[in-house]
């Protein structure tokens, strides 16, 4: 199955089981700093350069732009996936959720900045995905911890039905072709959004 045939492809070894754990728990630890600093009020309530509590697609997720490590997940793959996809790319951004019982993702498609993209799981309970391929066949993907899912996030629509689990955390890695303007407007990885010379999200 090819990303350029069926808009989507399956990576089953993206990564190991020990950063994939890590970076499952480092994803609950930013979660956790998160709430403790606006609990007691060190940053503003308007602050989201340590995340924030859901977003316009999922209400109630923990959500995480441009974090330096995860950013670093996606500038190291980046040969990887120009590989798999036979395109030269420059890295856009990344975007990491960790979702909780009842969260659910409509069906949509992705801005512009998300032409090649991976949903990647990092750990928690499975949870799939759902996506409309090239072909406009419906497909369920159910992604074990480490195992990735690359796509066209423009083209294939995709969704997830109500979570029934406890936790799953998810990373997103997104990329573009190498004449589109680079690194989601940001001066480089791992800036913050507020980073970026414009917002659009």
């Amino acid at each position: 199955m090819s990303f350029k045939k069926k808009g989507y492809q399956i990576i089953s070894d993206f990564l190991t089981p020990d950063l994939s754990s890590f970076l499952y728990e480092y994803l609950h630890l930013k979660e956790k700093v998160f709430y403790t600093l606006h609990k007691n009020k060190l940053i503003s309530p308007y602050n989201i350069d340590y995340g924030k509590q859901g977003d316009d697609l999922v209400k109630g997720a923990y959500c995480l732009y441009g974090d330096t490590t995860m950013d670093t997940l996606l500038q190291i793959n980046k040969k990887r996936i120009q590989k798999l996809t036979n395109m030269k790319l420059i890295e856009s951004y990344t975007y990491a959720r960790l979702y909780k019982k009842g969260n659910s993702m409509p069906l949509h498609t992705d801005r512009k900045e998300c032409p090649v993209s991976l949903t990647l799981n990092l750990g928690g309970d499975v949870w799939p995905i759902h996506i409309t391929d090239l072909q406009k066949k419906d497909n369920s993907v159910a992604l074990k911890p480490g195992q990735a899912m690359l796509y066209n996030g423009i083209t294939c629509p995709h969704w997830r039905n109500k979570f029934e689990g406890e936790y799953c955390g998810q990373l997103f890695l997104h990329y573009v072709p190498i004449k589109q303007t680079p690194y989601d407007k940001r001066p480089h990885l791992g800036i913050p959004s507020c980073g970026r010379h414009e917002h659009h999200d």
